[in-house]
């Protein structure tokens, strides 16, 4: 192997890494502002019964 491929193997790696980090930095980013985006919905507090039908 000469030096010149193993600069490019070295690079490739780097590249590579370079971007798994890049994802894990974006999801942890969103994992932590998710309530900013989608904030919880209110709970229900009763649901009245609209049955026309029952007596």
């Amino acid at each position: 192997m000469n030096f010149d491929e193993l600069i490019r193997k070295i690079l490739k790696i780097l590249g590579t890494l370079f971007w798994i980090l890049i994802l894990i930095l974006m999801a942890r980013w969103y994992f932590q502002n998710r309530d900013r985006f989608f904030p919880p919905s209110p709970p229900i507090k009763e649901i009245h019964n609209i049955n026309p039908f029952k007596f």
